[in-house]
């Protein structure tokens, strides 16, 4: 049995407000999508999901 887990990419999110689901959050950052291959390279992004989430989303769209 695989663990099916969802990624969600919004565009034009409006931070409202700190996360309340403390329990899945190691640290919530909004930062700027140019940083993503910076930031995976330091091993700052927690996550296989996440990371793979990210560099194909980057992989995938305009150069930024």
């Amino acid at each position: 049995m695989a663990d099916i887990r969802g990624t969600v990419l919004w565009r034009e999110a409006k931070r409202i407000g700190e996360p309340t689901d403390t329990e899945e959050v190691g640290r919530v950052e909004w930062v700027k999508l140019s940083r993503v291959t910076e930031l995976a390279r330091q091993g700052e992004l927690l996550g296989s999901g996440t990371l793979v989430a990210l560099l194909f989303y980057l992989s995938t769209t305009r150069t930024i």
